[in-house]
């Protein structure tokens, strides 16, 4: 019985892999070789048959589906994740190794014995460090639309796991341990490319934390309102403190992606990942003002104003912050000086590497 449970999920998980791929095929227009596809061969079983099909008329598959569902998609990842949580955390792992076009795999033995440090040394061994040419630096409409869609995959993947799988202090923890790793990388493909996922996971987290403070506020007032009627109820305790809890926990995950890769990443060399964060922040800003809106944000802001390079981004980012209805009019007057202040500072011409 077991056996038969952990080969439904094999075959299952290389469907969820084989899935994302079709992903990134579509996305970035991009062929998969025979020789690829045999890396998800379920050999002596009927899967195989379905996988050697696939082979033969791959072109013809990705033709029929003109854009990605990518609520499907996540949907899919997210039932074998459910049936085992390690093994979806690989299957999304290669995911984003193979999104910064790296030809390497992380196989389960490796998740399990090795460090993410460790890992991603390995992979680096597929790279060659100065190589400029991977999926987020190819030029044309190509870029845009690997770009495009590979955000609005983190962001359905966000979204789809609010309610659950966010606090269940594995799938993002893990996820963000990664990223970070990779974001710290000498390998361009693997920092620009975690940059940016690490930003868009950033930025959906924030909206949910802004929906969980609304949900806190709101569960307080009407507590307070009905406290002077009758006394509490356990059950009114515990939903505040579960609500609470939700968000300490968003808070310490947001908390790790901006001080282990935005902190790092907002001078790094290299203009486009420069840009990725600054672009967030004033998504940041205009989301969530309240917890944003302050000196230890809007030093970045003043920082960029040195970049002559990120002119548009930061037309855009304070276009974002400034025009936020959440935003007070008063905030001009009270916050410029300090604004002023940073940009008047002589910039080091430091920059992170």
């Amino acid at each position: 019985m077991i056996l038969a449970q952990l080969y439904t999920f094999i075959r299952h998980s290389n469907y969820c892999l084989l899935i994302l791929r079709f992903v990134l095929i579509q996305l970035f227009s991009l062929s998969v070789s025979p020789e690829e596809l045999d890396d998800f061969s379920d050999s002596g079983s009927d899967y195989e048959a379905t996988l050697k099909a696939t082979k033969r008329r791959k072109r013809v598959l990705i033709d029929c589906f003109p854009s990605v569902n990518f609520k499907t998609v996540v949907d899919e990842w997210l039932d074998s994740y459910k049936q085992s949580r390690k093994a979806g955390l690989l299957v999304l792992i290669n995911f984003i190794v193979q999104s910064c076009g790296c030809k390497g795999v992380v196989s389960q033995e490796m998740l399990d014995s090795m460090q993410n440090a460790e890992i991603i040394s390995t992979l680096t061994k597929e790279f060659d460090e100065d190589s400029v040419n991977y999926p987020l630096c190819t030029p044309g409409a190509q870029l845009k639309r690997f770009k495009a869609g590979l955000c609005e995959f983190v962001r359905v993947l966000v979204r789809s796991c609010q309610n659950s799988l966010i606090y269940d202090e594995y799938l993002f923890p893990s996820l963000v341990s990664l990223l970070t790793g990779l974001s710290d990388s000498q390998v361009r493909a693997f920092r620009h490319t975690s940059t940016l996922l690490a930003m868009k996971l950033m930025t959906g987290l924030v909206k949910i934390a802004v929906l969980v403070s609304v949900q806190l506020q709101t569960t307080q007032r009407r507590f307070d309102a009905e406290k002077s009627k009758r006394e509490l109820d356990r059950a009114s305790d515990r939903l505040e403190e579960l609500i609470k809890r939700k968000e300490e926990e968003l808070s310490s995950t947001m908390n790790s992606i901006f001080r282990g890769v935005f902190v790092h990443r907002y001078r790094d060399r290299l203009p486009d990942i420069r840009a990725a964060c600054i672009e967030e922040l004033g998504v940041w800003l205009k989301t969530d003002p309240e917890d944003f809106l302050n000196d230890g944000c809007l030093k970045y802001l003043g920082w960029t104003l040195h970049d002559r390079v990120n002119t548009q981004t930061l037309n855009k980012t304070t276009e974002n912050a400034t025009q936020s209805k959440f935003v007070p009019v008063m905030w001009a007057t009270s916050c410029a000086p300090k604004v002023t202040d940073v940009c008047l500072q002589p910039s080091s011409g430091q920059h992170w590497g």
